[in-house]
């Protein structure tokens, strides 16, 4: 993800990425996220939250 936002439900299965790249703010609005792989945040504002919040469960990595 480059830019934007993502709300809902999303995964990151074992073995699996999620890559917020760019220097450009990362919406996250409602989303359940279950990182089980790896989530790379290289680069910009990463903003979260709405009503409802949220909610993200990490048992995976998440490198910065």
């Amino acid at each position: 993800m480059s830019g934007g936002g993502m709300e809902g439900r999303l995964t990151v299965q074992n073995g699996g990425a999620l890559n917020f790249a760019g220097a450009a703010a990362k919406n996250l609005y409602r989303l359940k996220l279950v990182n089980q792989g790896t989530v790379r945040h290289q680069g910009g504002i990463l903003y979260t939250g709405a009503t409802p919040t949220t909610v993200i469960t990490n048992a995976g990595l998440w490198d910065i």
